[in-house]
């Protein structure tokens, strides 16, 4: 069905073309329509309000950058526009409900913890201590985030149905079987191993289908969904306090009416949670595509942000779950009657129903990090400076409760939404339970290392526990402060443009780029690098090749594997780190390896008198990366002296007309006047050529640093070489086409992957003649 006149089409620049170097253009500003001749409607669609990604060095101020607000936004240039989302609308917002019913039956009934561990206390466990009974729950939440590590994968693949129905089940049947459980290992088997497994299938779909509709109102939208762990932990304490009191039914039919309730709350969970993304895909090195991986990625730990964020979550939940496990037993144990101090409970979870909903508004607003600090912080001083020294003071326990819950209540549903400043939507999931995997091992320690320190008995015992919990707190705190502070540092400091940025960028590029490149090195570059640059394939090692600003040696590992004979060289010692060692795994030959910056003519005069250039190259390469260079002069005057008689220069490059800071992509809904129908034109509007200023950028969503751009009309850059008495003999413009359906992007017209008269790329030859 053809578009009305009224849709809304927006652009999205997620998709930079980068293999050797990163490379990324993203457009400003907003959405314009004006009617066109013929009925039809022009729309000018902008890529991103994201300011910094346009800003030189001396643009990027404190005051009017979104990083100020949030130090990590700052850090990096976000894959998706605002026009990607739907950032609310009837789907949307049911999803959220979806996701609210979700964690309602997770985190409701964990939020009810410390009313089972009263009651396992007292009646089928009093013969076990309260560190041995703590391992009930710490198993459980150690399950749901330690094997979310796996769903996580599962769900960017093949999406959130399967795990969701899996989880329902697991979940329900958990309780069913509680309710006929005595002993500690049935407990353990039903309520931790059985409920923690269904836990883990509904929590990474529950929050990793939010990142799918929003992105801009994440944090109202995740902090929407989990109150319902608040609101679950405000009902259900109170139920099981009437079900399970003198005129109540009794233990078993107390966990089978809460299982029924969790039944409900799943069975919409599964109609309303669902994705909007198609699955992450990558691409072979033989250009065919496949789906993404369903392992875990460890690698997303070379980011230090992320690493520092995830220590910051391990040690937020030691803080956290504590208080929420023996709040009752303290309670009880300082003259609180059971009833009171489930009451207690039920104010703990009412101040979190506001803390989960107000932080994420104000995230959106201030920066997530920023608030997620503020929120722990307060933790801190709440169990430091209130629960500790309460003792028996009805008005000061009721005031922690309440002060508490609000200011833990973020605590889980801040961090999805921070942890998704380090990643693209399609790998939201995977990023937050690997995050989440760590923090893991921190929930299956904490309540059973609380229990222990009750064991050192009566005031002394208590001290230790709130003690345990306050710094737990301080020391996330730090954490995460930290990881604002490196932030900042990458976003505001002065290595953007130079080889410290590659120096911070490489273990996130790398990572990234893996050992297959994607789709625009597999269908793009590598084909036309193919068809431009001949190898002797019969004579392995006559062809030899001079790789400049290699990057992971991507281009590299691919000529090599033809059979030519390749120095590969960077002016990063880290990139040139991560070339040598995916030479090293793939098992390459023929390749040696120098360190050399383009920039500067002395590293050229070296590689010149060193034995690697003995002979002279048949082929110098740049591939992807002159965009990124302020000066090609030390360069072109090298290659003549590099190049034997009839050798090549080659480079590939993002295409200077179409991809720079003033090209903007537009779609026009025109009419046919024949037959009214509606139909897409998809172009681009080029504001400035001539003269374009140099601009900061990223390549990979979630890059650590920002790096420079330049821009050179064609016969700036031509010039450049023809001086110097090289002849071009080669000019290619690759373009996606429609034999390339696999990275059509479904429900995305915007995406430049379906801008197919438009090259994303330039690939040209020159040759040197005498």
């Amino acid at each position: 069905m053809p578009p009305r006149d009224n849709d809304n089409v927006t652009s999205n620049d997620d998709d930079p073309p980068p293999t050797s170097r990163p490379t990324s253009q993203r457009s400003r500003g907003g959405r314009v329509s004006a009617e066109q001749p013929g009925g039809g409607i022009l729309l000018t669609t902008f890529a991103p309000n994201n300011d910094s990604d346009y800003r030189t060095s001396n643009d990027l101020r404190g005051d009017d950058v979104p990083g100020v607000k949030d130090a990590v936004g700052a850090a990096l240039t976000q894959a998706e526009s605002h026009g990607s989302f739907p950032e609310g609308g009837r789907e949307a917002w049911l999803v959220v409900f979806g996701s609210f019913c979700a964690m309602g039956a997770i985190f409701g009934l964990i939020n009810s913890s410390a009313v089972f561990e009263s009651y396992f206390k007292t009646h089928q466990l009093r013969k076990y201590s309260h560190s041995q009974i703590g391992w009930i729950f710490s198993l459980y939440l150690f399950l749901v985030f330690f094997v979310g590590l796996q769903v996580g994968p599962v769900f960017d693949r093949h999406g959130p149905r399967l795990l969701v129905a899996a989880g329902s089940i697991c979940i329900v049947a958990s309780l069913m079987l509680l309710s006929i459980s005595t002993e500690y290992y049935q407990i353990i088997l039903t309520y931790s191993v059985l409920g923690g497994l269904g836990g883990a299938m509904l929590n990474a779909p529950a929050y990793g289908s939010i990142a799918h509709f929003f992105k801009e109102r994440r944090g109202l939208a995740t902090g929407i969904a989990t109150t319902a762990g608040g609101i679950g932990g405000i009902a259900f304490p109170l139920l099981l306090q009437f079900l399970l009191g003198e005129n109540g039914v009794g233990f078993g039919w107390s966990c089978r009416i809460l299982g029924f309730i969790l039944l409900a709350l799943c069975a919409l969970a599964n109609v309303f949670i669902k994705t909007r993304l198609t699955p992450g895909r990558q691409t072979a090195d033989d250009g065919s595509a496949r789906k993404s991986s369903v392992w875990p990625d460890f690698t997303i730990f070379k980011d230090k942000r992320f690493a520092l964020s995830a220590v910051g979550i391990f040690f937020m939940e030691y803080g956290l779950f504590v208080p929420l496990t023996y709040i009752v037993s303290y309670a009880t144990s300082h003259g609180f009657e059971v009833s009171d101090g489930m009451i207690l409970l039920a104010y703990l979870n009412a101040g979190s129903v506001l803390g989960r909903f107000l932080p994420g508004i104000l995230a959106d607003k201030l920066g997530r990090f920023n608030v997620i600090i503020m929120t722990i912080g307060l933790c801190a001083i709440t169990v430091l400076g209130i629960w500790l020294p309460s003792e028996s003071s009805r008005a000061a326990i009721i005031g922690f409760c309440v002060t508490f819950g609000f200011a833990s209540g973020s605590n889980l549903g801040l961090i999805p939404v921070c942890l998704g400043q380090f990643c693209s939507s399609k790998d939201y999931a995977r990023y937050y339970s690997t995050a989440q995997m760590v923090a893991s091992f921190g929930t299956l320690s904490s309540v059973p290392i609380g229990g222990a320190l009750l064991g050192l008995g009566g005031r002394e015992g208590w001290v230790a526990l709130m003690l345990f919990a306050g710094l737990s707190y301080v020391v996330a705190v730090i954490c995460y402060t930290s990881a604002r502070v490196l932030s900042v540092t990458m976003a505001n400091s002065n290595i953007v443009g130079t080889l410290d940025s590659w120096e911070a960028n490489a273990a996130f590029w790398d990572a990234g780029m893996g050992a297959n490149g994607n789709e625009y090195w597999n269908l793009l570059q590598k084909p036309y690098l193919q068809k431009l640059i001949p190898i002797d394939e019969e004579n392995p090692g006559v062809t030899r090749v001079l790789d400049l600003a290699t990057g992971n040696g991507m281009a590299s590992r691919f000529l090599a594997r033809r059979g030519a004979s390749v120095v590969a060289t960077d002016g990063s010692k880290e990139m040139l780190k991560y070339c040598r060692q995916r030479s090293a795994d793939e098992g390459a030959t023929r390749m040696q390896f120098q360190e050399l910056d383009v920039t500067k003519t002395e590293d050229f005069e070296s590689l010149l008198g060193s034995p690697l250039a003995d002979g002279g190259f048949d082929v110098v390469l740049i591939n992807m990366a002159i965009m990124d260079i302020e000066t090609l002069e030390p360069l072109a005057d090298a290659l003549p002296r590099l190049l034997k008689k009839n050798g090549i220069f080659v480079a590939t490059m993002l295409h200077p007309v179409f991809f720079t800071s003033h090209a903007n992509r537009i779609v026009e809904v025109l009419t046919d006047p024949t037959t009214g129908e509606y139909y897409n034109v998809r172009g681009r509007v080029i504001r400035e050529y001539m003269k374009v200023a140099p601009w900061r950028g990223v390549a990979v969503n979630g890059q650590p640093a920002h790096q420079m751009y330049f821009h050179r009309p064609l016969h700036e850059l031509f010039a450049t070489f023809f001086k110097r008495g090289l002849v071009m003999d080669g000019l290619e413009e690759p373009t996606f086409t429609e034999e390339h359906p696999e990275v059509k992007q479904q429900g995305r017209p915007e995406s430049s992957r379906n801008y197919t008269q438009i090259p994303p790329i330039m690939a040209f030859r020159f040759r040197k003649l005498d």
